[in-house]
């Protein structure tokens, strides 16, 4: 599906922001090789390729609230640093000691470009940038929100249970669990983090979008579900089939055609919401990230 123009213009701005970021960050020259790698292995994590939807969420749902023309710096500054804690969730998961991905967004891992003991160290490195990026922002709030969604309660713990697949994914409830606290969990805490850092933000209407983003983190783990399956490495930009051979995920306990049934009802309570809210922007979301092809 072609990329709607407004999500484009957003991935253009965050793509600028981190590039601008991290040429301010290593401007330094007089460097050791060993540093040197490793400030390359940090900007190849984050930088160059990537849908950014999670920081296009915090500039989108800060606008929903604010109705700014631009995003402020401290949201750009916001959505670089939630994408920097993406890339690290990334990196972790690739990892030979987790998944044992060799291909992501299109080009080899940063474990398989630089060496799993480098990939350690950028994972960890962009935990503490991405928090400290955020407190740049002045919002307490915002820092303790990502740390929490993505920490022993959140992230990590849906990973736990994704360890465990045998024992937690035999229901489509535990595996709606696990699916919320891996993905859904994160997503969320952009939206909050788009409301929190408005000036007007009120309680019901993030309410009203912290649904919509539930939902949309289950549309987007069923999608990705369909994805490993369905396509091809070459156009998905990382390695596929993975559930087939670890019988982990939605399909195995639906099948192909119950999973889009479900995909379809959560994407009509979502478009609910949309309408609700009358912002279209949010329909057209939930539409592209459906039908997404990578």
């Amino acid at each position: 599906m072609e990329t709607i123009q407004w999500f484009r213009e957003l991935q253009e701005q965050i793509d600028a922001a981190i590039d601008e970021f991290f040429d301010g960050r290593y401007k330094t020259t007089a460097k050791s090789p060993p540093e040197k790698r490793f400030e390359e292995a940090m900007r190849y994590a984050v930088s160059g390729g990537g849908k950014r939807l999670r920081g296009i969420l915090v500039i989108l749902w800060n606008s929903v609230c604010d109705k700014p023309k631009n995003p402020s710096t401290n949201i750009l500054r916001a959505a670089v640093a939630v994408e920097c804690m993406h890339a690290y969730t990334l990196v972790h998961d690739d990892l030979p000691e987790m998944d044992n991905d060799t291909m992501r967004r299109g080009k080899p891992t940063v474990w398989k470009a630089y060496w799993a003991d480098v990939a350690v160290l950028v994972w960890d490195a962009l935990n503490t940038l991405s928090l400290e990026l955020l407190a740049d922002t002045g919002s307490i709030e915002a820092v303790r929100l990502l740390a929490n969604a993505m920490g022993d309660m959140g992230v990590v713990r849906g990973q736990i249970k994704d360890l465990e697949f045998s024992s937690y994914q035999d229901t489509l409830t535990n595996t709606l669990w696990v699916h919320r606290d891996k993905t859904g969990r994160f997503i969320e805490a952009a939206v909050r983090l788009g409301c929190i850092l408005s000036s007007k933000h009120n309680d019901e209407k993030t309410e009203l979008l912290c649904e919509y983003a539930r939902l949309l983190g289950m549309a987007f783990q069923i999608t990705d579900d369909l994805l490993d399956i369905e396509w091809d490495e070459k156009i998905v930009g990382k390695t596929l089939h993975k559930d087939e051979k670890t019988g982990k995920g939605i399909i195995p306990l639906l099948g192909i055609e119950q999973s889009r049934e479900h995909l379809r009802m959560v994407s009509e309570d979502a478009v609910s919401i949309a309408r609700t809210l009358e912002e279209p922007r949010l329909e057209q979301l939930m539409e592209y990230i459906m039908n997404r092809d990578k």
